[in-house]
């Protein structure tokens, strides 16, 4: 019976001097995720996705969760939570089911330092970083993104090129520009019917071509070359200047042409086409 008594005192005394020191000591913790393993998920079936997180404070045990996604969605486990030496990184590892869906959505984690006395007694917590992942975005996909058009004289050239959605919701071309009056880009359907995408830099991004996930449209680039001449003017005088012209040193010339659309990776992708001018 004494024996139990010096225990249960012992016990006592060393988890006072633990909860003493604990509020004595200021602990200064730093966690954060550095990437998520997948953003797209099939509907309607269970499929991993792990966080990797990073400790750059003290040895401490970080956990992870989902703190905000929507309702319908389902996620094993709740949490989890590893103990971290400094300057360690791990592995969170969920198993996700998401229904069908028809818009992106955002999923946020959080990462959160779980410290405190004596076997957890007086535990306290501390949020050190929270992220948003977005889950079966629109992702862009273009064919090729270079292209050139080699030595090019009076005729236009032109090239086509292939805009795809190899996302999982619907991909919005919001505008096709170019980097120089010489270039037009025009983008078509399908069925070849070409689409208006005449819109100000400030237009509403409600407007704009959708595309359904693998569905795709073709863009067509043009090169003016007489955008360039400096006597396009003066036809009696143009195929003079064009020998000379072609005489004389090339003309290397790189243009560009800018897609935007709702990718949150991509929004705005390159075709980067090159002209040799005679």
């Amino acid at each position: 019976m004494n024996f139990i008594r010096k225990s249960l005192l012992l016990l006592m005394v060393f988890s006072a001097v633990t909860l003493l020191s604990s509020f004595k000591t200021q602990h200064i913790y730093s966690g954060k995720i550095i990437s998520f393993s997948k953003s797209d998920l099939a509907a309607g079936v269970w499929e991993e996705v792990t966080i990797k997180v990073q400790n750059t404070s003290d040895p401490v045990a970080l956990r992870v969760e989902a703190v905000k996604m929507p309702e319908e969605w389902e996620i094993k486990p709740k949490s989890l939570k590893k103990r971290m030496k400094t300057d360690a990184s791990e592995d969170f590892t969920f198993r996700m089911k998401v229904p069908t869906m028809t818009q992106p959505a955002d999923i946020y984690w959080a990462v959160t330092a779980v410290y405190g006395g004596f076997l957890g007694l007086w535990q306290k917590e501390q949020r050190l970083d929270t992220q948003s992942q977005t889950i079966n975005a629109p992702k862009i996909a273009i064919e090729p993104e270079r292209f050139d058009f080699g030595k090019v004289y009076k005729e236009k050239v032109s090239e086509d090129f292939t805009v795809k959605n190899v996302g999982y919701t619907d991909l919005e071309i919001r505008s096709v520009t170019t980097s120089c009056g010489c270039t037009t880009a025009a983008l078509k359907s399908r069925d070849g019917k070409q689409i208006n995408l005449n819109r100000r830099e400030d237009a509403s991004d409600k407007a704009g071509y959708k595309l359904a996930p693998n569905e795709s449209a073709t863009l067509t680039v043009t090169y003016d070359p007489s955008h360039h001449t400096p006597m396009r003017h003066h036809s009696k005088d143009h195929d003079a200047f064009m020998a000379w012209h072609a005489s004389s040193s090339p003309n290397k010339l790189t243009r560009t042409v800018y897609i935007k659309s709702n990718d949150p990776k991509t929004p705005e992708a390159e075709i980067v086409v090159t002209i040799d001018q005679r």
